[in-house]
């Protein structure tokens, strides 16, 4: 535990010494605000609309769900920004580490793998999660101008939290495999981009080919979250998935040790 919390510590401080915490924070902010914005002037346009339709037709006016309209697409949104954001964040992990020589400094330190490995996750995401913690803004504007249901944007942060664990994971992996920065986040992308997308091809698959591509994508499980649908089987994937990223880290480390 003391080496882990160490490889944290100095993870964390690394991150807000140089200027990327703050654009990639800065950057993410910009684009969920921008976001946010269009999807609620949109909501309120349809709100507008259908209130004018019902008093020219003299009907009641359609029900409009805020959680439906405003709530979801954000959360998907969000989504896909963070494709984009969780590779930048973890690129700098091991590369930078292999680039400057540190790496092998950190290996021969009596500090285990997995303390290495677990440190440097922790430290990643906990900067995913003040990313993450800043959006609550959003959320008290909608419950300000609104009244929209409390259980779906619970869920869909607790789907988010579980994704993110394993973006920043395989982030990590790509990270550990390669000495350059910039390949180790179009790496993390890709991946992260293949996970979401994958079950796109269940539309011209059948059987069990088609239920595996589902249960592979990222978007098919977190779809479930941002519904307000806590589903077991998601919980499980996004675990394993993060699992799965550390362990291959883990051994990826293992095998740059004995390359050395």
């Amino acid at each position: 535990m003391r080496g882990i919390f160490t490889i944290y510590k100095r993870e964390l401080k690394s991150y807000f010494s140089t200027p990327i915490a703050y654009i990639i924070l800065g950057a993410f902010l910009f684009f969920t605000g921008f976001f946010f914005y269009n999807i609620l002037s949109y909501f309120s346009l349809a709100c507008i609309q259908s209130m004018q339709y019902a008093q020219m037709y003299r009907r009641p006016p359609a029900p409009m769900n805020v959680n439906s309209w405003v709530v979801q697409p954000f959360f998907y949104n969000l989504a896909v920004i963070s494709l984009f954001l969780i590779p930048l964040l973890t690129m700098r992990s091991f590369a930078e580490e292999k680039r400057l020589g540190t790496l092998e400094l950190l290996i021969t330190a009596p500090i285990s793998n997995t303390a290495l490995v677990l440190g440097k996750f922790l430290a990643a995401y906990t900067m995913f999660l003040v990313m993450l913690g800043f959006t609550f803004i959003y959320q008290a504007i909608l419950f300000i101008l609104g009244e929209p249901d409390f259980m779906p944007i619970l869920t869909g942060y607790i789907g988010f939290a579980l994704m993110g664990a394993g973006f920043v994971a395989l982030g990590l992996f790509m990270s550990a495999i390669t000495e350059n920065q910039i390949l180790s986040a179009i790496l993390s992308f890709g991946a992260l981009l293949v996970f979401w997308v994958v079950n796109w091809a269940s539309v011209v698959s059948g059987g069990w080919l088609s239920e595996a591509l589902n249960y592979l994508s990222v978007s098919t499980h977190f779809g479930f979250f941002a519904r307000g649908v806590v589903d077991s089987s998601g919980i499980i994937y996004f675990l394993s998935f993060a699992t799965l990223g550390l362990f291959l880290t883990g051994q990826a480390l293992e095998s740059w040790r004995w390359r050395g």
